[in-house]
């Protein structure tokens, strides 16, 4: 248990977005910008990535990660994206979209970006 808990913002972070992408469009708010919700889908992930760093933080008191981590944060989230399209798909009151993948994967490099910034800079 003590090891789930490390991970509890990522946790509720995954969780979190699993929920709000697999509820009924109908229970979702409308607004009239165009493309909110490619700018909630990035905002999801970059959010997402942030919340493993926090944990990393917070349980092994490490600020910068080595690169095999980056890249495999990199591919967890890409894939999690992935899955929830999966799973959209599956659905039959949702769809799965191409572009909320590319939504999705531009927050998570943003993430990764600067993930690589702060490494090659070692400060935060």
């Amino acid at each position: 248990m003590k090891h789930v808990l490390q991970y509890k913002f990522s946790i509720l972070a995954g969780l979190g977005i699993l929920y709000l992408c697999l509820i009924p469009p109908s229970q979702i708010p409308k607004t009239e910008m165009q493309n909110a919700d490619k700018i909630v889908h990035f905002a999801f992930y970059l959010c997402f990535g942030i919340a493993i760093s926090l944990d990393n933080y917070l349980s092994k008191k490490e600020i910068t990660v080595s690169t095999i981590k980056i890249i495999k944060r990199a591919i967890f989230l890409i894939s999690f994206g992935i899955a929830i399209e999966a799973i959209q798909y599956l659905t039959p009151y949702r769809t799965a979209s191409f572009s909320d993948i590319l939504a999705n994967s531009a927050g998570t490099l943003i993430y990764i970006a600067g993930l690589l910034w702060q490494k090659r800079h070692k400060k935060i």
